[in-house]
């Protein structure tokens, strides 16, 4: 038999596949079950390809676990940048993709522990399991007629995908506002549901929940076995995996702060399901550089730590810096002195250069508020906490500027929990113990920059200030976890054997499926009705009458749009649930950027109540089709004037009518 057939060569990467292959069929809707899992193992046999071939070529034999994120790196950036960039058809690069599975036939690593690596394996499909099948539990609730049960977001995430792999929107650029070049936004990983939506035809919504989360939550339990083996041997990865299922995040017990919860953040920005395990794939390849030395895994991680930033930007920004700095203090050159003190003056300079990039929050605010203003947003912006009132009386009394310790303090403790205490108390007996090893004090890095962001990073264009201060969190509660797998394992080591460990992953994938479905709830005042959205009567009906249709090169108008709506809108909900992009929406956001495409809002603004005003049914039909709108929606309430009463409407459901309008692709 030809080496390449082997099946021992064979048998690791189609066990992973296989593996989450029945994590995606089981959440996926029941008419695309079987070709989203044929899909997702494909796509697993080509990560794992791509990755070893990379690693071969630089002459490394790593991990199957590092392979298969390394691979997912490359794969989904490939798949994503020429969509984006240059419009190519994306069906065409999955399948080019896909030759890369031929790789997993190349010479492999011997693994070692195999049946603890095969227990660590387990227990990510496990947990993924668990927390997908509540997740697509939630979702199957909106296409059955009733609420959609999910972050409103997802509409956003839904739209966002159709760019990639809906007909209906492939070639109009920007799902928001059709024919405007799309921001420059982290959205590599929504080429992935891309795929799947122009491989199955699974709607664009469906697809999010069916396929998109499923498979970003195994990819991050494999992100999370990956750290863990290279910190701790199989072991290692298995121990971290049960730690995370064990116990639901801080947010459900001590200090009790919603918004800090891991479990409903990698819900509500579900980027982070795939810029989560990249990240930890960065930091497993650092730590193995740690231990090695070999320059092709510090080149690896490197890549991978630049793949982060278009997966999820805000945990590239929280993970730079600490790898930066942990890549430096470990350099062989120059003399030992000179890199501290050339860190010594980074911890100088650092500051001041986040004040210099906002000067004009600066300018505008104060320094005082512009450096205490997230803390006190964090501490008594979110109530019910465990400790309301607290920051207040600690702002009372020693002013705000006083209070900043504390407030810092609160934070770290409101993000790790117990996991905190672990760790720190790990590291302390390590490091008395002379168990201290490279790499450790990476998560030190990580907290000390995350406190520097909570008061110094810039407002993005958006204007949401708290943006790139607190949504990397997930990232230090991911490293306090693993690493305090690691260090028990350091400190008792006959926690790493196979029974303790398995009854351990058990007991934790047990607790795991009775804990889940509350760890994801918003536990803010307010906030429950941002996770369950409920479409005013006929938005629902007019996305299916638009969905039906199957147009290409077409989008639709919404009439009567508030020109000031920032984060979510009729037609926001629209376009996530028929798969054809807005004309505009969101308009106020839009505006917010700035320029060209400013402007462009505002002129559609104009133009919108300039043809709903026409008198001339014809003469409006044809100004909409030369703008490319093949579909108009208007309120019951407030029919156009060329359609008095709603004469000659193509759809009338709820509160809202529509007309078809001819000639108008693109």
């Amino acid at each position: 038999m030809p080496s390449f057939l082997s099946a021992r060569r064979w048998a690791l990467p189609c066990g992973l596949a296989a593996l989450a292959a029945l994590v995606v069929a089981a959440c996926a809707p029941a008419a695309q079950a079987a070709g989203l899992a044929l899909l997702c193992a494909l796509m697993v046999l080509a990560c794992i390809g791509w990755g070893r071939l990379l690693a071969r070529a630089l002459g490394l034999a790593l991990p199957v676990e590092i392979e298969l994120l390394l691979g997912f790196c490359v794969a989904a950036h490939a798949l994503a940048l020429p969509v984006m960039a240059l419009g190519w058809p994306i069906a065409a690069l999955g399948a080019a993709l896909g030759v890369g599975a031929l790789g997993c036939a190349a010479p492999a690593r011997e693994e070692r522990g195999g049946g603890l690596l095969l227990l660590g394996l387990l227990l990510a499909a496990g947990f993924a399991l668990i927390w997908a099948l509540e997740t697509a539990g939630r979702a199957a609730s909106f296409p059955a007629g009733g609420p959609y049960r999910l972050w409103m977001d997802g509409f956003i995430h839904a739209g966002i995908i159709a760019e990639f792999g809906d007909p209906r929107s492939i070639g109009l650029r920007n799902s928001a506002m059709a024919g405007v070049p799309a921001p420059l936004y982290h959205a590599v990983s929504h080429a992935v549901a891309g795929l799947a939506v122009r491989a199955t035809g699974i709607a664009p919504l469906d697809s999010l929940a069916g396929f998109w989360m499923p498979f970003g939550i195994w990819l991050t339990a494999m992100g999370v076995l990956a750290l863990g083996r290279a910190l701790a041997g199989a072991a290692g990865g298995a121990l971290a995996l049960a730690l995370l299922a064990l116990l639901p995040d801080a947010a459900a017990y001590g200090l009790r702060h919603g918004f800090l919860s891991f479990h409903w953040m990698m819900e509500t920005s579900p980027g982070s399901l795939y810029g989560l395990p990249v990240a930890l794939g960065c930091v497993a390849l650092l730590r193995l550089w740690l231990l090695e030395r070999r320059a092709g895994l510090l080149a690896l991680s490197g890549l991978m730590l630049a793949g982060v930033f278009l997966l999820r930007a805000h945990l590239f920004v929280w993970l730079l810096a600490p790898w930066c700095v942990a890549v430096w203090l470990a350099l062989p050159w120059p003399a030992r002195r000179w890199r501290l003190a050339l860190f010594a003056l980074g911890l100088v300079i650092a500051p001041f250069a986040l004040l210099w990039i906002a000067r004009a929050e600066v300018e505008a605010v104060g320094l005082t508020g512009f450096l205490t203003r997230y803390l006190h947003h964090l501490h008594l912006g979110y109530p019910p906490t465990g400790y309301d009132g607290l920051y207040l009386r600690l702002t009372a009394r020693f002013g705000p500027l006083g209070a900043l310790p504390a407030g810092l303090g609160l934070a770290l403790a409101a993000m790790g929990g117990v996991w905190l205490l672990a760790f720190l108390l790990g590291a302390a007996l390590s490091a008395s113990r002379g168990r201290w090893q490279a790499g450790d004090g990476l998560p030190f890095l990580l907290m000390g920059w995350a406190m520097a962001l909570m008061l110094l990073a810039p407002t993005p264009f958006h204007g949401d200030f708290t943006d790139f201060r607190q949504r990397g969190f997930v990232l230090v509660y991911a490293l306090l976890v693993i690493w305090t797998a690691a260090f028990a394992l350091r400190l008792a080591p006959g926690l790493g054997r196979g029974a303790p460990l398995s009854a351990l992953g058990l007991a934790a994938l047990l607790s795991a499926a009775f804990w889940m479905p509350g760890a994801k709830s918003p536990r803010m005042a307010g906030m429950a009705a941002l996770a369950e959205v409920t479409p005013r009567p006929g938005l629902r009906e007019a996305a299916q009458w638009m969905r039906a249709a199957r147009s290409r090169g077409e989008s639709f108008l919404l009439a009567a749009q508030k020109p000031d709506e920032l984060w979510f809108d009729d037609a926001t909900l629209l376009l996530g649930a028929s798969g054809v992009p807005a004309w505009l929406s969101r308009p106020g956001l839009v505006q917010r950027r700035g320029g060209a495409v400013a402007e462009i809002a505002r002129s559609r603004l104009g133009l919108a109540a300039e043809i709903h005003a026409m008198p001339d049914r014809a003469a409006a039909f044809a100004r909409l089709a030369r703008e490319g709108v093949g579909f108009y929606l208007a309120p019951v309430s407030d029919p156009p004037a060329w359609a008095p009463g709603g004469a000659g409407a193509d759809h009338a459901a709820g509160e809202l009518l529509g007309w078809r309008v001819p000639g108008a692709a693109r």
